[in-house]
């Protein structure tokens, strides 16, 4: 059988520019759940007393 290899998209991943390409990946990772607790602050904040 002949197998055509996938078409690479326009705006790929890898083709992206950004500081999380070259920053070690436990940094990337550290700075990314900084974000993500930021992010989810509010809701955590809302729900405090949940269990009272």
């Amino acid at each position: 059988m002949n197998y055509k290899q996938l078409p690479k998209p326009n705006d790929s991943e890898f083709d992206r520019k950004s500081l999380f390409n070259y920053l070690p990946i436990f940094l990337s990772i550290l700075i990314n759940n900084v974000l993500r607790l930021i992010r989810w602050s509010p809701i955590i904040w809302h729900d405090r007393d949940w269990g009272y």
